[in-house]
This record gives structure tokens, sequence and C-alpha cells, in this order.
């Protein structure tokens, strides 16, 4: 008997990721209207023009019984094909490489939800801007990470007390 589906937001999990929330609160989607189905479809009528307004909207991508679920900041276009970007703003002197930490992990889990859907380049960027002046601080390259899924599990797992045994369910490709 499958477990029921547990929907989870990209920004709690990244904090639960680094040890900033030892809980992560389940959100619950009505079957019909997923949010990745929704995004799905309208991702088939992809233009430059329209990229990234329907990047504004809500998306997601399954993992076993998890569906993670989150909204791209921002996109750039490099040639035919998409560079994320995830912008932060900070207070220039609470930067830390936890933070760095966290929001990598956040725009891997975005290149994750997007990889099968979009043509993706390469490189993504995260970027942070200081809070009272509007200036970039800092810029950092991401990359696809492929054992992502398997660090969504073992985050999971490590909130709720769970045996990782349920990473041997994630098949890394």
């Amino acid at each position: 008997m499958e477990r029921s589906i547990r929907h989870l937001k990209v920004s709690d999990l990244a904090r639960a990721y680094v040890g900033w929330a030892t809980d992560l609160e389940w959100r619950k989607y009505a079957q019909d209207n997923s949010p990745g189905t929704r995004m799905h479809n309208e991702l088939k009528r992809i233009t430059p023009a329209n990229l990234q307004s329907l990047l504004s909207k809500f998306f997601s991508r399954r993992t076993g019984n998890m569906v993670v679920t989150g909204v791209i900041d921002g996109v750039r276009l490099v040639g035919k094909k998409v560079s994320l970007v995830e912008f932060k703003t900070i207070e220039e002197d609470k930067f830390s490489d936890t933070l760095v930490e966290m929001s990598s992990f956040q725009l891997q889990l975005y290149i994750w939800i997007c990889e099968k859907v979009l043509k993706l380049f390469k490189k993504h960027y995260l970027e942070f801007y200081s809070r009272a002046t509007g200036k970039l601080v800092a810029r950092f390259e991401v990359h696809r990470d492929p054992k992502i899924e398997l660090k969504i599990w073992y985050t999971v797992a490590k909130c709720y007390g769970e045996t990782t045994s349920d990473t041997k369910q994630v098949e890394v490709k």
C-alpha cells in the first residue's frame, strides 16, 4: 500500500537541510489541482516572451511519496537554454557560509524540478544583494547536483527521525 503524498515547499526544505528548521510543514493540495500538473501543461507552450510569467507560478516535482513545490526568483536566457537565478537580500554583516549553503541547496532544488521540463543551461546563479544599498554583494555559480534526491530524502528523514532506508527508493540518474 502506497503512503499518502506529502507536499513540501522548497524554502522549508532548504532551511531544514542546513539545520535552521527541525520540523517540516507538509502542504496539502487537492489531487486535481496539483501545481506541478498545471505548470507542466503551461511549460509545453513556452516562449521567451512568457517564460518569466510562467516561472513566477508554483511548480513541483515528485520523488517517491513527496512533491517538492516552489517558485523561481528569476531566469536568464542563454541562447535557447535557461539559466535559473536565486536572489537573496541580506544585511551585509549577516552573510555566512551557512546562508550560502542553504541558498545553493534551494537553487539546486529548483534545477532538479525544472530539468525535466526546460532546456537548462549548465550554470545557474545565486546572487546576494545588500538590503541597505541594493548593490550586489556576492554572486555564486551553482551547478546541478546529481545527488539532490538523496539529499531531499536525507533531510526529511533527519527532521522526522525516520530511517534513511527510504533513500534506497531513489535512483539518482
